[in-house]
């Protein structure tokens, strides 16, 4: 794990990762030098989607994520890795080119021990500024962290707005990982069980609760719960399942027909109105 919002990952990844229902291509390629190339793109319902991104390091010196995409966004993100023991320092920017007031750059570091957990910190320089950091701690396996967000308005002439204050604690054991985590400012909360029962099977299950508004008629769709797993047929054809508390059943199939190409197949219905299209 590498940073507070992976906290959660493994069983939201289980639940989620295979279920899409979009219409999506990604063809990624690497060269003999060791750069990446990946593109992405997806069709919506009135519009087409892409983006071209790359990625490449020399020595301790790490870009990732320079991308440019349709929406006429181009940024990347610059890593300069082991400046000190654990500690890595990072610069990201992005502009809309077309768009206004769309630009950033954040300056940042990265620390990471393997006694005592991880911490990152940036500053949005040009909005705000932005001051984010987060933190995870993990002691013997049991794992606290939280992560804020503060608007300092001195380029506004604002009051500070702390936009983003949340935390979390769980467990990670040695097959097995159990959480909790805020989101919303205190405004709503989820819980996550994932467990790798054995080399062929995993298994997860997530309950988000989000916290009634005051002038709420009804709390009845405050809480939604969700349980799936994912059991490898073969070395390269796994089949996923989920179902939430609204009804939602979904499958999916995953078939690597090599190293280098995979299919997934996936599917959705609602258990509750099994009569709709």
């Amino acid at each position: 794990m590498s940073k507070y919002g992976d906290f959660l990952k493994s069983a939201k990844d289980l639940l989620s990762k295979t279920f899409k229902y979009d219409h999506q291509v990604k063809v990624e390629t690497k060269t003999s030098d060791g750069v990446t190339f990946k593109a992405d793109g997806k069709l919506g319902k009135d519009k087409f989607k892409g983006s071209l991104e790359a990625a490449f390091s020399h020595n301790n010196l790490e870009f990732k994520d320079v991308k440019i995409d349709t929406a006429s966004k181009v940024g990347g993100k610059m890593n300069l890795k082991s400046v000190a023991d654990g500690l890595d320092l990072t610069f990201a920017a992005e502009d809309g080119l077309v768009t206004a007031n769309s630009a950033s750059a954040k300056f940042g570091l990265a620390y990471k021990n393997a006694d005592f957990g991880t911490f990152n910190a940036a500053v949005n320089v040009i909005e705000g500024p932005v001051v984010t950091a987060d933190t995870l701690i993990n002691y013997q396996g049991f794992l606290v962290g939280g992560e804020v967000e503060l608007n300092t308005g001195l380029r506004s002439g604002g009051a500070l707005d702390w936009s983003k204050y949340n935390v979390g604690v769980g467990y990670d054991g040695a097959d097995f990982r159990v959480g909790v985590t805020s989101s919303k400012k205190f405004g709503a909360f989820t819980g996550a069980y994932y467990q790798k029962v054995n080399a062929d099977t995993q298994v997860a299950a997530t309950a988000d609760f989000t916290v009634p508004a005051a002038d709420a008629k009804s709390a009845a769709d405050s809480v939604t719960v969700a349980v799936g797993g994912a059991y490898n047929l073969s070395g390269d054809t796994t089949v996923n399942g989920m179902f939430n508390s609204r009804g939602q059943v979904s499958g999916s199939y995953t078939q690597a027909f090599n190293k280098s190409v995979t299919l997934t197949a996936a599917a959705q219905v609602n258990a509750m109105d099994l009569g709709a299209d």
